[in-house]
């Protein structure tokens, strides 16, 4: 059985999300909060990975 994993690039992961401004000029929420401890996640797996092969 062959397996195949994409090669990803960690440094387009862990962009951040785009700004969204409402009508009245104000910031919207836009799941920044929740992709940055996403980011981290990914960030420790990645150096962990790195460490271990």
């Amino acid at each position: 059985m062959l397996f195949s994993l994409p090669e990803l690039l960690l440094a387009n992961l862990v962009r951040r999300c785009k700004a969204k401004l409402g009508d009245n000029g104000q910031f919207l929420p836009n799941g920044q909060s929740a992709k940055s401890g996403l980011n981290k996640s990914l960030q420790d797996a990645a150096t962990i990975n790195s460490l271990m092969f």
